[in-house]
């Protein structure tokens, strides 16, 4: 690794500032090799002491998959048990890459398992992950299994902005129509936590692409008496029953 490099992955862990890694971390990206050379610099950041620059490998090297597929894969297991949760959330994403660009046996598990994981950045990054998948056409499947796993899990962060910012915005901004697909295949569902989410995501984008259809979906969850809702006044969102 440079010194520049490693100077600004120093920087991105002093700062301790979550909200700066995204933009600091797509600026060390740019400086990574894109054939094997990089391969090897982000094994050797797999096994770096540094949180931020094992996060670097977790999130980028599954772009190196068909490089060295054993070396990737051994990796990406390793940084899954990672004690920092940046680390964590960073496999989801590699995951993704492997399974949008080609078949790998036993890539669905391993993301079925992240997205049922009982830490919500985990659970977090595996929606986002699926957003990668959503630009691919082969991947259909696993991207509405990782999504609708994820929104099972109602009471965390990740749970209530599940519906109504990654599905109605972000994927909706993908794919208006598999969007909407996905919610009315949840408010179709006898489990009220998807009912739950195909009501929150009755708005921004799918409100505006599909007025006619969010209106019916609109009054027929509205009153389906199983769906529960989050209290805002109850520290950690816990789900209370709707009386």
């Amino acid at each position: 690794m440079t010194l520049f490099m490693r100077a600004a992955l120093s920087l991105l862990q002093r700062m301790q500032n979550p909200a700066l890694l995204p933009v600091g971390m797509q600026y060390v990206e740019r400086f990574l090799p894109p054939d094997e050379k990089g391969l090897d610099l982000l094994l050797e950041c797999a096994a770096d002491p540094s949180w931020v620059t094992r996060y670097l490998a977790a999130k980028n090297i599954g772009a190196h998959y068909a490089t060295s597929p054993d070396r990737v894969w051994d990796a990406l297991v390793r940084l899954t048990h990672d004690p920092e949760r940046f680390v964590r959330e960073g496999v989801p994403l590699s995951l993704a890459a492997i399974a949008a660009s080609e078949f790998v046996p036993g890539i669905e598990d391993k993301m079925m398992a992240l997205a049922r994981s009982d830490d919500a950045h985990v659970r977090r990054a595996s929606a986002y992950s699926a957003l990668v998948l959503w630009r691919q056409e082969n991947c259909e499947a696993l991207r509405t299994a990782v999504l609708t796993q994820v929104a099972r899990k109602r009471t965390d962060g990740i749970g209530r902005l599940l519906g109504r910012r990654i599905v109605a915005e972000e994927v909706a901004r993908i794919d208006e129509s598999g969007a909407m697909a996905l919610v009315e295949t949840w408010a179709a569902s006898a489990d009220p936590a998807l009912k739950w989410q195909a009501q929150q995501a009755l708005q921004g984008t799918l409100a505006k692409a599909f007025p006619q259809r969010v209106a019916r979906l609109r009054e027929s969850l509205d009153t389906a008496e199983d769906i529960p809702w989050v209290a805002a006044s109850v520290p950690g969102g816990e789900i209370e029953e709707r009386v």
